[in-house]
């Protein structure tokens, strides 16, 4: 059976779509899969409450799809940076690993305010099809996460928050991973 291969290098505009498969982009890629796995295990567990065992292969999918999901975060902060991104998608991993971890409903709405307000503090240049690519990744992370929290408290759960639960105190524990950033960059709003 004859396979087709080209013989023509691809074009720039060709490969314009994605950014380079870098450690980190393919960790982010897998996190970005983890999460819609996640959020799809959490809507089928939606208004559930109680003990039903037809329930059980659900739950056992959700806490699978969890495991996945913080498997990839540490997979994603460990990354190495080879490409200008990487740093950036580390620091969003580290970000929703963060969020994920919060048990405080203050401290969730904190870190929330952060990724729903200041989210382009977390891009990357945009003037490269690959710095564009990943500021795209770097959405659709973010945007699954808004997801998933919406999901797991519930729609109107920043409703009983209040302003002082949201204004900046101490500084969640991030670690911008050496990405180059001074104390001024992004990781100065984490």
């Amino acid at each position: 059976m004859a396979e087709h291969v080209p013989t023509t290098s691809s074009r720039d505009a060709e490969a314009a779509g994605a950014p380079d498969s870098s450690p980190a982009v393919v960790a982010a890629l897998a996190l970005l899969a983890a999460l819609d796995r996640l959020i799809a295990a959490e809507r089928d567990l939606e208004g559930y409450s109680g003990a039903d065992p037809a329930v059980d292969p659900w739950l056992r999918e959700a806490e699978t799809a969890l495991g996945d999901f913080l498997h990839g975060c540490r997979r994603l902060q460990k990354a190495p940076g080879r490409n200008p991104g990487d740093g950036r998608l580390r620091l969003v991993g580290g970000v929703i690993s963060g969020v994920m971890r919060c048990t405080d409903a203050g401290e969730l709405a904190q870190r929330m305010v952060l990724v729903e307000e200041r989210r382009a503090l977390l891009h990357t240049d945009a003037g490269t099809a690959a710095g564009a690519a990943v500021n795209r990744l770097i959405d659709g992370l973010l945007d699954r996460l808004e997801a998933s929290v919406a999901l797991a408290e519930g729609p109107d759960w920043q409703d009983g928050v209040t302003d002082a639960d949201t204004q900046r105190g101490d500084a969640p524990d991030m670690d911008p991973d050496d990405d180059g950033m001074d104390d001024m960059g992004p990781t100065a709003l984490l």
